[in-house]
């Protein structure tokens, strides 16, 4: 007769973490199936895609009309090949960040296996340590540039444990992922990279070729990512001119290192967020202690802290830059927890009541209808999200089986609360967000060459919306009586507050609220031109 395993001997099969990486590709499913594009990130990028393939412009990446000098093409380049093969869509180009971000979770327990080839362990530990982690599933979905260049930067250190096998396969992968980086972001791929190779004499005993070789390794996989580089900066050069390309990029990627005109934050803004970064393991910010310093925590230490130092002196800063050191983080922490015989159970107790107060001060404003007039529609989600973070935390405070399920029952709450607040998310505000209809009306009205503006900066949420043809003219506040005096059938698109309303001698055909204000069509006539769109 089989004795029944009990439910820890069970979390800990490898078949549980199977089930868990299904649940989260079951979320990501669903919320690329049924969330639409967020703004104003993604709406801008899915506007470059769009404008790109609309005019078979592939090299230089553009929108309304302008070069776009933020992003070199990777990702625009992905979104355009699976358009080739699927035909223009909208689930295509939110897939690549999530398909990454999988791929991610299994190079990050290969690096870690590659460290520790003895710690079995880790093959179950290192992708449920990230997967606890809310930042990490919050940014798996977004189509954004990072869990792409969290991929490279898991290559390229690939890459650096082979290289002391003195073959070419090393170099190469580091060399190709420093390029497709590049191509990625721009030069942003080295900080990560860069001081773990340039120490790895410290971290890996078993090179032994000395400085001088180590350097010309590293010479070879960076000439290698120029060649990938210089096939898209030379078409680019022969286009532009030199002059040029270098006042777009080499200004635009400067700028953000000196004096950043959007994202400008203090030198210790990524310390105020180390806790939600770490959530839920930040009770293991002190996973160094009692450690001895081995070659492989060198290297994790060597990947994690000369990035973060220099990420915060660099002016720019938004916490999906931190991504490319999670990894390193949670190979770290699944190896702590992989030798440590039990875990301090005061500790799980503090994340679940972390949960539990989250889901009660929601619960709470809803009952005395407090509400914070910016964040308007964060209120209209659903409530019964609350109940489901109240209970997986409640799952953490009363669970006996620390030693076992250290790791199974944070990444089985941080799934669950997650996955209740996108289904929420994703049943209340799509209204909030989403300006599908509106994009279409604006199409039509091209179609009909019925003279259009919006009224200031509609940060491109129109775009692909719409599958516009052109971009969308703009007037300032300032100048809608003069236009609407020279174009009295004209129509106006603008974003007010919800009870503001631009000007009313026109008149209001179209309204629908969007993130904190609501979205206008109006006509600068009183009489509505026979459009087919009327909507009061």
């Amino acid at each position: 007769m089989h004795s029944i395993k009990p439910l820890p001997a069970i979390l800990k099969e490898s078949r549980f973490e199977f089930l868990i990486v299904l649940s989260v590709v079951f979320l990501g499913v669903l919320t690329i199936t049924l969330r639409g594009f967020i703004p104003y990130d993604e709406t801008r990028y899915i506007a470059v895609a769009w404008e790109m393939w609309r005019d078979k412009s592939f090299f230089i990446p553009h929108i309304n009309g302008e070069i776009y000098a933020d992003k070199p093409p990777l990702l625009f380049w992905l979104i355009h090949t699976g358009w080739y093969l699927t035909g223009v869509n909208e689930w295509w180009p939110r897939s690549i960040p999530f398909i990454f971000s999988l791929v991610n979770l299994y190079l990050a327990r290969y690096i870690a296996l590659q460290l520790w080839p003895d710690v079995q362990e880790l093959k179950q530990t290192v992708p449920l340590v990230l997967i606890a982690m809310p930042i990490w599933l919050l940014y798996s979905t977004p189509m954004m540039f990072d869990m792409l260049q969290v991929c490279f930067v898991l290559v390229a250190l690939t890459g650096l444990l082979q290289f002391h096998k003195r073959h070419y396969y090393g170099v190469l992968l580091f060399g190709t992922a420093a390029g497709m980086g590049f191509l990625l972001k721009g030069p942003v791929i080295f900080i990560y990279i860069l001081p773990v190779a340039l120490t790895l004499p410290l971290w890996d005993k078993n090179y032994t070729y000395g400085y001088g070789n180590l350097l010309l390794q590293i010479t070879g996989g960076l000439l290698l990512s120029g060649i990938i580089i210089s096939g898209w900066i030379i078409p680019v050069i022969r286009t532009l001119g030199l002059d040029q390309v270098r006042e777009i990029f080499w200004h635009q990627t400067a700028g953000r290192v000196v004096r950043a005109t959007s994202h400008s934050r203090p030198i210790w803004w990524y310390l105020e967020f180390l806790p939600l970064v770490l959530f839920p393991w930040f009770y293991r910010a002190g996973f160094m202690h009692r450690v001895t310093v081995t070659p492989q925590i060198i290297f994790c230490m060597v990947w994690l802290l000369p990035p973060f130092i220099l990420l915060s002196l660099i002016d720019a800063k938004q916490l999906h830059y931190l991504l490319p050191l999670l990894p390193a983080l949670s190979i770290l922490i699944a190896h702590k927890l992989a030798v440590e015989k039990a875990t301090n159970a005061k500790s799980y107790r503090l994340v679940g009541m972390i949960y539990i107060s989250l889901g009660l001060v929601f619960l709470i404003q809803l009952a005395i209808g407090f509400r914070v007039k910016q964040i308007n529609w964060i209120f209209e989600i659903p409530a019964w999200w609350s109940l489901v973070a109240i209970f997986a935390g409640l799952i953490l405070v009363v669970d006996k089986t620390y030693y076992k399920s250290r790791v199974v029952l944070p990444a089985i709450t941080t799934l669950t609360t997650m996955f209740a607040i996108y289904i929420c998310t994703l049943l209340a505000p799509r209204p909030f967000t989403g300006v599908n209809e509106l994009g279409h009306i604006l199409a039509r009205l091209q179609e009909q060459n019925v003279p259009l503006v919006n009224i200031g900066s509609h940060r491109e949420q129109f775009e692909f919306a719409g599958r516009l043809k052109r971009p969308l003219d703009k007037i300032e506040v300032d100048e809608i009586e003069s236009w609407a005096s020279a174009h009295p059938d004209g129509y106006l698109v603008a974003k007010v507050r919800a009870s503001d309303h631009p000007d009313k001698k026109m008149k209001l055909i179209y309204k629908q609220p969007y993130r904190f204000r609501h979205m206008l069509i109006l006509v600068s006539s009183k009489e509505i031109p026979a459009t087919g769109i009327g909507r009061d």
